[in-house]
């Protein structure tokens, strides 16, 4: 144990509080601290064709994947591409596309076990195929792809319960297909896949109401998958018709959109990217040409430079794209395969190498995945 030595002849005012009286020799420093440990982080990928949601908890040291007690946790049948969690890590979104709603699921703080909150599922529009929560976690919304229109719920952040916002559903743009929300919650960014636009949403801090904004914007052919820079300064859409990643600015006042550069996919098209949290590196799941691309970012310009030993291939039709909050390890989900892959991203280079253990075993076509943090 450390220890303080003080003259006696030195005493004043300002050494009484650290000592019990005035030439007592030594004073003992206080005891520090004990450690704080890390957060628990689990991790959550839904199965289409074992109707259930695999669970792992992930190591902050490794990276590895471990089922969590009681994984698989069972699920209403459904492709679950959309798939989310609220900030705090307490709650799980699931969206079904063949019973048209929304699963939720309270989430162990200690465990990462499941269990359905009171109410789920909750009836949403004709096949609801993506998610965005609100950086608060107090509203959720969900594109559905086959009535072309958007869900609004408000989130009972005490129980999980959803209930739709007064307007909800909201008119949407043809097929769209995924939201994605804009970190400071007052914006949201739909791709409308038929009609080759992005519409952009205000949203009501206090009722979640979302609203239009102008006209929707032009993007290349077949926009499906689309995410907002963590920043908040970039949005990113990746095209199927002509496999492209289109770059937009953002106004951080308006949240309006302005083109900027558009960068060919290295496969025939990103079914997800995801990004680092300090937003230097991003990763695509390319599904079509089998690989696994990533770029560093320039964080003034939103240019994507492709990294060296980009891409991976032979990754067998790799669907999802997930970094985990420490930007330490990014994950990919290949639903052929019934596995999820994990790889440690190298801090100085963005350079992926394989996570000891992967790939990790999932249940029967895995699609979507989402990460909780305690």
């Amino acid at each position: 144990m450390r220890l303080q030595v003080v003259v006696a002849s030195l005493c004043a005012p300002v050494l009484v509080a650290m000592m019990t009286g005035c030439g007592a020799g030594i004073s003992q420093a206080p005891t520090q601290p004990p450690a704080v440990p890390p957060k628990l982080q689990f991790a959550y990928v839904a199965n289409q064709y074992s109707d259930d949601i695999s669970a792992f908890s992930l190591d902050a040291a490794t990276g590895k994947l471990t089922p969590v007690p009681g994984s698989p946790f069972r699920a209403n049948s459904g492709n679950n591409f959309g798939i989310a969690t609220d900030p705090k890590g307490k709650f799980l979104f699931v969206a079904d596309n063949v019973i048209q709603a929304i699963e939720v699921y309270s989430i162990n703080s200690s465990s990462g076990a499941l269990t359905p909150v009171a109410g789920s599922p909750f009836a949403a529009g004709m096949e609801p195929e993506s998610l965005a929560v609100t950086p608060a976690g107090n509203f959720l919304y969900a594109t559905n792809f086959g009535s072309n229109n958007i869900s609004e719920y408000s989130v009972d952040r005490s129980t999980g319960m959803l209930t739709q916002i007064s307007g909800s559903p909201l008119a949407a743009g043809r097929l769209p297909s995924w939201i994605s929300m804009h970190p400071s919650g007052k914006f949201a960014y739909v791709a409308n896949d038929l009609d080759n636009s992005i519409s952009v949403y205000g949203v009501d801090g206090t009722t979640g109401a979302m609203t239009q904004l102008g006209s929707p914007v032009a993007v290349a052919r077949m926009p499906f998958f689309l995410v907002v820079h963590p920043s908040g300064k970039f949005l990113y859409v990746a095209t199927a018709g002509i496999e492209t990643i289109s770059v937009f600015s953002i106004d951080p006042t308006s949240g309006w959109l302005t083109p900027g550069q558009v960068f060919p996919d290295t496969g025939e098209v990103a079914f997800s990217i995801s990004f680092t949290p300090d937003g230097q590196y991003g990763y695509t799941a390319n599904e079509g040409n089998s690989n696994i691309a990533g770029y560093g970012v320039d964080l003034n310009s939103g240019g994507l430079t492709q990294l060296v030993g980009s891409p991976i291939i032979g990754v067998t039709a790799p669907f999802t794209a997930v970094v985990d909050a420490s930007g330490k390890y990014l994950y990919i989900v290949c639903p052929t395969k019934n596995q999820v892959l994990g790889y440690i991203i190298d801090a100085g280079t963005g350079a992926l190498s394989p996570i000891s253990g992967s790939p990790f075993a999932a249940g029967s076509q895995p699609n979507g995945m989402a990460l909780a943090n305690e």
